[in-house]
């Protein structure tokens, strides 16, 4: 048994150059396939999560009734779980982002204002990138 062991190390000390090559290699061809199991995996384990009643999903309901008075969700089932603007949808958000559609206020009155209006008809669905479109025109107005 010792002697199986002692080949293995020896023939791996002489073509140890050649193994590491090999996997490198290996590593360079398969590298985009990895990437794109993963983000798909990820984002499978993070929508089979969401049906799980855990202590995050608890804070998310929390998280939707203070920010959006619990209209976050008929929002975006409104909305066809994608976003007004550009059509990307809830799945596709997913696998790009790592994280869920947003929802926005449309007059502005939402976390930070005094006054809040949470109501279906001033919430609308939009992707992170047409969201921070959107804020940054705000911020342009107020300047």
């Amino acid at each position: 048994m010792n002697s199986r062991k002692e080949e293995k190390a020896l023939y791996y000390k002489k073509n140890r150059k050649r193994i590491l090559a090999r996997s490198k290699d290996y590593d360079k061809a398969h590298r985009e396939r990895k990437r794109t199991y993963l983000l798909q995996w990820r984002a499978r384990k993070r929508l089979k999560n969401l049906t799980v009643k855990t202590e995050e999903s608890k804070f998310k309901e929390k998280n939707d009734r203070l920010r959006f008075g619990g209209n976050r969700e008929k929002a975006i089932q409104r909305d066809k779980e994608q976003c007004v603007v550009c059509q990307m949808t809830r799945q596709e958000h997913w696998q790009q982002y790592g994280k869920d559609i947003t929802v926005n206020h449309i007059n502005g009155k939402g976390r930070n204002a005094k006054e809040k209006d949470h109501s279906l008809e001033n919430l609308e669905t939009l992707c992170l990138k047409c969201h921070g479109l959107k804020d940054k025109q705000r911020q342009l107005q107020y300047e």
